[in-house]
């Protein structure tokens, strides 16, 4: 496998309702969104309802999920957001946080 091909980094989301981690390798293109997107589909996968968690916290139907930058106190990063645009830049094995807020619009 040449450098080109192995994973860029690997992170560990924090899925509350699942009640354990994902480790997801991401590549410098990937989106945020992709990879929220992967994680529910994921969840809902092995039975967990991420969705009804989500209503439950947020308190209404109309939900969006976000990822959280933990080691940046939580910060909801934009969902096309890039991995390899972050700033600073990713550390591997980085901590993130798969939350719900409020669907806007």
């Amino acid at each position: 496998m040449s450098e080109e091909e192995t994973t860029w980094r690997e992170i560990i989301v924090d899925v509350e309702p699942r009640q354990k981690e994902f480790r997801v390798a991401v590549e410098e293109e990937s989106t945020v969104d992709e990879v929220v997107k992967t994680l529910v589909q994921r969840c809902v996968d092995e039975g967990v309802d991420i969705t009804k968690w989500a209503k439950e916290k947020v308190g209404q139907p109309n939900v969006s999920f976000v990822l959280m930058r933990k080691a940046f106190g939580n910060t909801a990063l934009a969902p096309a957001a890039t991995f390899g645009s972050l700033e600073p830049p990713l550390e591997n094995n980085e901590r993130f946080k798969l939350d719900a807020c409020a669907q806007v619009g």
